[in-house]
């Protein structure tokens, strides 16, 4: 079972995410989906996870999207004269 559920309580944060990934196991989904029915709190932190995800793929796509995108940070750094932690 995952090491950061407890019957007793809460979910850890960590569990929504990992839920909503798919990395929890059928047993540590049928527990959490259970706690999810009867409890509010719960089921508003998934869907602010949820949103939370939803959000980070959009910018994501955004800014793979732009032009010279992925090599955004590369070309700042040419411009100031980095080159990893040396000066050029």
């Amino acid at each position: 079972m995952h090491t950061k559920w407890r019957l007793c309580c809460h979910p850890d944060e960590d569990l929504f995410e990992d839920y909503c990934f798919d990395r929890l196991s059928e047993q540590e989904i049928a527990i959490f989906e259970g706690h999810l029915l009867i409890c509010r709190q719960c089921q508003k932190t998934l869907a602010c996870t949820e949103d939370y995800i939803a959000m980070m793929k959009g910018a994501s796509l955004a800014y793979a999207a732009c032009p010279g995108g992925s090599q955004r940070n590369s070309v700042s750094r040419e411009k100031r004269g980095i080159l990893g932690n040396k000066r050029l």
